[in-house]
């Protein structure tokens, strides 16, 4: 059968949109337009899909009905014919990341099947962004990575890109998309069959792209307004159902064609400039270096232009087995053109409503009833715009810059009023215009959008680290390509001193910096890169460990020592416990008195059960290897000859004699920023990065040109560590000479804080408005993942993270601890170890807390009747959790050797984790699935690479929206556009007896290091503390700057004028 369908909508919750756009108002205008499938639009806003829940019923062909549709038309004195309509769900998603070193702005709109399927999808959604802030909610999700969720979700979900042409959101827009539907989805591209060609384009112009030829050309209104319905839709000729439709358009059989607008009335057709209506052919613009002439900024490059950089075609050739397409006219623009006023007046709605009334519906009149019929019923004037509709003789004024085009059908003087009964609107014919044709044109061959990656050259003082012949200790301010250095100088002793990779070691404080240091080596010097030892001062220890004693296999955290602990000492209380952990701790460390007896006979005790147990203490590993390599580093290490240790003054004592052990005789690389250290609380000691030169007879050397940050930031923060007294003795010198002052906000409370800096992101983002009209509202186009809010406590992130989804912007809250350490992830370490060993004590003392749920006081007898082989694992507890658990343990633990780590940790985490985690537990969750789907060893090399790395930097794995995290965990990190919050006393630096004024001064600085290009410092005049409001003072460290360095910030973004949305009202 045939049916039209309209399958891009949106609904009221959308930004932009009409506020009669609800299911009611849309099954009026269906059957005003003649249009039998229409999109729900927005399943993903919850109240929107709770809407369709109650209002909606499945047909069970995967369509639905809406169960009470209105009886009236919508229009007073409005006659229809009667259109059977049904429902499609659908959504679009609006994705703003950055990839290929560009910022990237998609819409994709999405298809389900039924109501579970949209559940899914939007779970897996609302993990990464707030949903209800928007009907078209903007996620910083690329295109591919919402392909896989929609693909992972239901085999019958499916996923088009939506207006592909259009400048600012679309995926091969000029502003922010791709060269190619591949670039954009990559490894999943054989899973896009169709592609949604926009206002400003029609498949005719498509035709021109040979590497289009193999997806469907699908056309739709993008509606936002019932009016709008069905200005562009699709025709089919197959069963009416969800399966038979997407089969149709996948193969192309059964898709008899689209209806389209003119491209040249879409308002993005031409290249211009709107504010200064200029408007230009391709070859025009490009004539002036696609720089508007009267004010000098970049013009919008239209779709006619983006479509000819692309093309490999002068003339369209349509694809074999292409369907065809007719242009439409919407009727009341028809209408306009006959009374002479504009679509939305009263006489054309009153001329609508009785055109309508006479034809049926709108698709009738404007593509299939005969004209004699028109002409008869409407008059000749009617009959003859409808025959130059069809015949494709119209005069287009194209449109440019968001500024819809227009499309006329008579010339000046062609409509002579006349008078009749027959005649609707009166006129008489003079000439016809000639039909509108394709034109033929070729413009420069396609350009990538993507920049050559030019490999960045040394400097002289990178070029003298490299090539010191002599152990060397490099002072390495913010920003002057530390990490590059240390890659070239490790490709440097490979390929031009020639030693064998296996004998270097590489040294880094957590996987993921060990990770990138890797990729960086593999770049360069391919498969040698692989022999390197390289990993975290733990992992590195543990294979030294592991070397001389083989035997031990256990790994204990710091959350294993307490239970072990317990086990050991049932009298303590749990807080005397935690007291003696820390200590514990601390002595392995290095940073507790080697000589206190304080704790000796438990500290004993301990060791004895590591011992039984065949285990180690994860920050006992150093120590322990250090003093087995006293008397072995030779027979273990002796046959690596240079070593490279990375961030090299956040050492610790332990860390410190492990390196002088393994450098013995050896070539030495450290690197390193003493203005930088800021983890004296956990053992780190600025004093030893001085040291080295002395112990190692290292040549000193300074690497002060800093690339990143720009002249006025850099000088704001050489004249806040300026006034530390220990530090290192180097001034950096800017590269960027210009750039923008700090700006500096004072709020009146945490509240209007979050709210200067959630309308700050919008302004740098474009706009949020930007999503909806096209129409960018700042100078400004950054992704969100180029965007951070630092802190020195999460105290003064929740407001901030709160507000920043109350206006609909991804984020991504971090912070540095381990992956394993901190509940609820714990359980899961401890799942992996009684999987790994089912007689392993201390997991199982885990499992009963966290799983079955005992009071701490039972365990230990319940341990003892364990190991006394009394009861067996099934028989500890009579729990509902334990006998879930143990169903799940008797499936997984006989090929947990073998099983897929990707596999197991999904089904662990399915069980053991709640369903509601927070922000930063979200991010650690995604990071572990996907780091264990990337697996290729077994699972228990998975779980103990991440015991061995303690300090995690999960904001570096993942960049799908504003980064919030504390000043330590974005350290190392840098982003064009940074937000320091909470710049109070009592916050920045913290109040607290035991602080290093000096350390938080160079944790504030490292914070300020982190821009690129813009920064912004925030503190409020009140804050909530303990649910009480203080006054706060404005941090110490911001009047340690010259005020001259900072510019005084104004609350809300500087907006331009925002653009009439033309779709908003037709009457």
């Amino acid at each position: 059968m045939h049916f039209i369908s309209d399958l891009h909508i949106h609904s009221r919750y959308s930004r932009a949109t009409s506020k009669n756009l609800d299911l009611e108002s849309l099954y009026q205008w269906a059957q005003i337009k003649g249009i039998n499938v229409v999109g729900t639009g927005d399943f993903t806003h919850p109240e929107w899909f709770k809407e369709l829940q109650n209002k909606l019923e499945p047909d069970g062909s995967g369509f639905f009905r809406l169960k009470n549709p209105p009886k009236n038309p919508g229009l007073p004195g409005l006659i229809t014919n009667e259109t059977d309509v049904r429902f499609c769900l659908s959504s679009e998603i609006s994705s703003i990341y950055k990839f290929g070193e560009r910022v990237r702005k998609n819409h994709n709109l999405v298809y389900a099947p039924d109501f579970d399927t949209v559940k899914r999808i939007n779970a897996r959604l609302a993990e990464i962004g707030n949903l209800a802030s928007d009907g078209r909610p903007i996620l910083g999700l690329p295109s591919h990575d919402l392909l896989e969720i929609v693909l992972e979700t239901s085999d019958d979900a499916h996923l088009i890109p939506a207006h592909v042409w259009t400048p600012w959101f679309s995926t091969l827009g000029s502003k922010a998309g791709y060269d190619s539907i591949e670039e954009c989805f990559r490894d999943l591209s054989q899973h896009i069959f169709a592609l949604e060609t926009g206002l400003s384009s029609d498949p005719e112009m498509n035709w021109k792209v040979s590497s289009l030829d193999k997806y469907t050309l699908v056309s739709n209104s993008d509606a936002h307004s019932p009016q709008k319905l069905g200005r562009e839709a699709n025709l089919f000729d197959t069963e009416r159902s969800y399966f038979a439709m997407f089969e149709a358009i996948k193969t192309k059989k059964g898709f008899k064609g689209t209806y389209e607008f003119f491209p040249e009335e879409g308002k993005y057709h031409m290249d211009g400039h709107r504010k200064c209506n200029v408007c230009m052919e391709p070859r025009e613009s490009i004539s002036h270096n696609e720089i508007c002439p009267v004010c000098g900024k970049p013009l919008t490059i239209g779709v006619l232009n983006r479509v000819e950089k692309l093309a490999d075609r002068e003339l369209p050739e349509k694809p074999a087995g292409a369907p065809g397409f007719e242009y439409i006219i919407p009727l009341p623009e028809i209408i306009a053109e006959f009374t002479g006023t504009g679509p939305a007046s009263k006489g054309v709605q009153q001329n609508f409503i009785k055109t309508i009334s006479r034809f049926g519906n709108e698709f009738d009149l404007l593509q299939t009833i005969p004209f004699d019929e028109i002409k008869s019923k409407g008059g000749e004037l009617l009959a003859e715009a409808i025959r130059r509709l069809r015949s494709r003789e119209v005069n287009p004024k194209a449109g440019y810059d968001g500024e819809y085009g227009t499309i006329s059908i008579f010339n000046p003087g062609e409509m002579e009023k006349i008078t009749g009964q027959t005649d609707l609107f009166g006129g008489s014919l003079i000439r016809k215009n000639k039909q509108r044709k394709a034109k033929k044109q070729k413009l420069q061959p396609k350009q990538s959008l993507v920049k050559e990656n030019i490999r960045h050259k040394l400097n002289e003082e990178q070029l003298l680290a490299v090539e010191n012949e002599e152990n060397t200790l490099v002072t390495a301010g913010p920003g002057t390509g530390k990490t590059n250095t240390l890659v070239q100088w490790i490709i440097y002793q490979v390929e031009k001193k020639k030693l064998p990779p296996e004998q270097i070691i590489a040294i880094t404080f957590t996987n993921k910096a060990a990770d990138e240091l890797g990729e960086r080596l593999a770049k360069k010097i391919g498969e040698k890169s692989k022999k390197i030892l390289c990993g975290t001062f733990h992992a590195v220890a543990y294979s030294f460990l592991r070397k001389i004693k083989p035997e031990i296999t256990t790994i204990y955290d710091a959350n294993n020592r307490k239970q072990v602990l317990a086990i050991l000492f049932p009298e303590m209380k749990k807080t005397e416990i935690k007291k003696l952990s820390v200590a514990c701790e601390a002595f392995f460390e290095g940073v507790a008195n080697k000589n206190s007896n304080d704790f000796r006979q438990q500290l004993d005790a301990y060791h004895a059960y590591l011992d039984e147990h065949k285990a180690v203490d994860l920050s006992a590993i150093i120590a322990q290897t250090n003093a087995l390599l006293k008397n072995n580093v030779d027979a273990v290490a002796g046959n690596y000859q240079c070593l490279a240790v990375d961030e090299f003054q956040d050492i610790n004592p332990v860390q410190y004699d492990f390196v002088k052990l393994l450098a013995a005789g050896k070539r030495i690389f450290a690197i390193g920023d003493p203005n930088q250290s800021i983890y004296g609380f956990r053992g780190s000691d600025m004093k030893l990065f001085f040291r080295a030169k002395d112990d190692f007879g290292a040549e000193e050397i300074f690497l002060k040109k800093n690339y990143r940050t720009p002249l006025p930031i850099l000088n704001a923060a050489t004249m806040l560590i300026q006034k530390n007294e220990y530090r290192a003795n180097v001034t950096p010198e800017a590269t960027k000479l210009s750039g923008s002052r700090a700006g500096i906000f004072a709020a009146k409370d945490e509240k209007l804080e979050a709210k200067f800096i959630a309308e700050k992101v919008l302004h740098y983002i474009g706009g949020t408005d930007t999503a909806t009209t096209g129409q960018a509202l700042s100078d400004y186009n950054y992704a969100f993942s180029d965007i951070a809010v630092l802190f020195r406590s999460h105290n003064i992130g929740r407001e901030i993270a709160r507000t920043l989804r109350n206006y609909g912007i991804p984020v991504v809250v971090s912070d540095g601890t381990s992956f394993f350490l901190e509940p609820p992830f714990n359980t899961i370490a401890a799942a992996m170890q009684l999987l790994e060993n089912p007689h392993n004590i201390v997991a199982l003392s885990e499992l009963l807390i966290t799983v079955a749920r005992l009071p701490e006081k039972q365990i230990p007898g319940l341990l003892r009747r364990y190991i006394d082989e009394i009861v067996t694992l099934e028989e500890m507890t009579s729990s509902g959790n334990w006998k879930e658990w143990m169903k799940r343990y008797t499936i997984l633990q006989p090929a947990f050797e073998t099983a897929g780590t990707g596999v197991l940790l999904q089904q662990l985490c399915d069980f053991l984790l709640p369903t509601e985690l927070d922000e930063s537990e979200q991010l650690k969750r995604e990071i572990l699935l996907q780091s264990a789907k990337e697996w290729t060893e077994t699972p228990v090399d998975f779980l103990r690479r991440q015991i061995l790395s303690p300090y995690t930097d999960a904001a570096r794995y993942k960049n799908a929206g504003v980064r919030l995290m504390t000043f330590h965990a974005s350290k190392g990190m840098e982003f064009p556009v940074v937000f320091i919050a909470g710049a109070e006393e009592g916050v920045a630096p913290v109040n607290r007896e035991d602080a290093d004024i000096e350390e938080e001064r160079r944790l504030f600085y490292v914070a300020v290091t982190r821009a690129k290009e813009m920064l912004h410092i925030t503190h409020a005049g009140t804050r909530t503390v303990f649910g009480k409001e203080k006054e706060m003072q404005v941090s110490r460290f911001v009047g340690e700057i010259d005020e001259k360095l900072f510019e005084k910030d104004e609350p809300g973004a500087k907006k331009k004028q925002k653009p009439t949305d033309q779709q908003l009202s037709l009457f």
